[in-house]
């Protein structure tokens, strides 16, 4: 690693001498000089920050957070439904001949069906690992071109990516569980998917909440890049913020951005402990 380190930084374009000469020296003096809120800079005082907040809140701010926040949610939970149905086919335990088996000498399952069991598997493996391999921009940037500007192509992005991610993990937590009740419930003649609604979902469930939440504060992050592409959120008036040069409200965009992740984390974590 460390090789790789100096040879990137030789043979790449690292190029420091203009790094801190006059002209880089005068435009970070101007950001930060920017960063100030307009009323405060121009009457030196910071007791006008709130009309200018309340202004911008009133506006813009208040509908970029819900926005934000309704994409956030709309593409996880639509995530979490598509991988809770996919897991049992991802999970080795359950996706074969005879699930929950621990001798098929008397009945070995055919090759047929053995054969019918490991394609399920592994197209919807492949399938999972298709879906988290593109990245949720470079989905949202070819569903504009198809439905629009509006929120579905964040929230189809979202939804997409987080569903190989969601999938991937749960089927995980699927493989790693007790073997006990889902045997026992085979042993007495239970079919596949009252195994699956009875003895390994609600088992799996609070840890594949906690891989939910954590991916839904992802999607609150992604949802605000995802508005540089001219979809509704955070990023788009943070964008346009920095358009027209005011870097204090794309700051204030950024916090509001940061508030609403402080926010999810604290709701994540007390619907979690509920939970558990």
């Amino acid at each position: 690693m460390a090789v790789l380190c100096v040879g990137a930084w030789f043979s790449g374009d690292f190029v420091w001498g203009d790094m801190f000469g006059p002209r880089r020296r005068a435009n970070m003096a101007r950001f930060f000089q920017d960063i100030v809120p307009r009323p405060v800079r121009e009457e030196g005082d910071w007791g006008a920050f709130w009309p200018w907040f309340a202004e911008i809140w009133s506006g813009p701010g208040s509908e970029a957070v819900l926005h934000t926040v309704l994409i956030s949610i709309c593409g996880a939970v639509l995530a979490l439904v598509l991988a809770m149905l996919v897991m049992p086919l991802l999970a080795r335990g359950i996706a074969v001949a005879e699930p929950f088996v621990n001798d098929c000498r008397e009945r070995p399952p055919g090759r047929v069906r053995r054969g019918i069991w490991t394609g399920i598997r592994g197209s919807a493996r492949a399938t999972m690992i298709l879906v988290r391999s593109m990245p949720e921009y470079v989905i949202a940037f070819l569903l504009i071109g198809l439905i629009g500007p509006t929120a579905w192509p964040a929230v189809l992005a979202l939804a997409l990516h987080n569903w190989g991610i969601l999938g991937r993990l749960g089927s995980e937590v699927v493989e790693n569980t007790a073997r006990g009740l889902p045997a026992a419930q085979r042993a007495i003649g239970a079919r596949r998917s009252q195994i699956v609604l009875f003895g390994v979902m609600p088992v799996v469930l609070p840890r594949v909440l906690v891989y939910f939440f954590y991916r839904w504060e992802t999607c609150v992050r992604d949802a605000t890049v995802l508005g540089l592409l001219g979809i509704s959120s955070l990023g788009f008036y943070f964008q346009d913020a920095r358009a027209r040069g005011r870097y204090d409200e794309m700051l204030l965009f950024v916090v509001l951005g940061m508030v609403v992740v402080f926010v999810g984390d604290f709701v994540s974590h007390q619907v979690r402990k509920r939970v558990r």
